[in-house]
């Protein structure tokens, strides 16, 4: 399932070195979730998951991960097994000026988004 991931910088790390880290938490679009949201734009719902996943961390990976739903409304989910850096589409990094404002970095650009996030 394609999940919204908040991370620390370490995970960034181990992803550069070892291509993959461990983590517990992820959101995702589930119908509950966004139903609670009325919009059927998948941008919109896109951003607002985000959102909701940078509460967590100013670091926020999107990837297709395993887990499983553990609150439907809010779009929780346990991640299962390790995110691998193959399977991650995007880096979203806010810095301490603006940590609401996300930036959008290549699953290649990791140095990039660390050094933003470290801004």
């Amino acid at each position: 399932m394609r999940a919204w991931v908040p991370v620390q910088p370490e995970h960034l790390t181990s992803l550069q070195s070892a291509a993959q880290f461990a983590c517990d938490l992820g959101f995702v679009v589930t119908p509950e979730w966004a139903q609670s949201w009325d919009e059927t734009d998948p941008e919109v719902l896109e951003a607002q998951i985000l959102a909701d996943a940078g509460q967590h961390s100013r670091l926020v990976i999107v990837c297709e991960c395993q887990g499983s739903i553990t609150n439907a409304d809010s779009g929780q989910i346990a991640v299962s097994g390790p995110v691998i850096k193959a399977n991650v589409y995007a880096v979203f990094a806010a810095n301490s000026v603006n940590p609401q404002d996300f930036l959008w970095f290549g699953p290649t650009e990791l140095p990039e988004a660390l050094a933003w996030h470290s801004s």
